[in-house]
């Protein structure tokens, strides 16, 4: 064997111990399991919306079945303007959620940033 086999045997024996101490320090890891507690934070989800009739059913679908409890978390839509049926789309949507309220953004605001801090304002958590 040349020196320069035994200087790559060298380096890779220390690569293999490198990797051995890290996968042992990655098993040692103690999982964090979800606390009761944490399910007890109210929060608001605030969503901007504007002539968005083809996915706003798919949006108000995926926030319903998220695993949050539901006296827990509200959400707020603001209706920025919209154009075309979005408006009407919630309305029916939300006549059996209580936990969603829509909000239509004053004609004096315009744009996702106002129709966010306008939607914060409403916001209770």
């Amino acid at each position: 064997m040349s020196s320069t086999e035994y200087i790559l045997l060298i380096i890779t024996g220390f690569y293999a111990i490198i990797i051995l101490s890290f996968s042992i320090g990655w098993f040692r890891i103690k999982t964090v399991k979800s606390h009761n507690f944490i399910h007890h934070i109210p929060i608001s989800i605030i969503v901007a919306c504007r002539n968005e009739e083809k996915n706003i059913i798919q949006l108000l679908e995926s926030l319903i079945n998220q695993d949050y409890p539901k006296d827990f978390a509200e959400i707020i839509l603001v209706n920025d303007h919209s154009e075309d049926k979005t408006q009407k789309i919630i309305n029916e949507y939300i006549s059996g959620n209580t936990n969603i309220k829509l909000f239509d953004l004053p004609n004096n605001l315009k744009g996702k940033k106002n129709a966010i801090a306008f939607g914060v304002k409403k916001a209770s958590s």
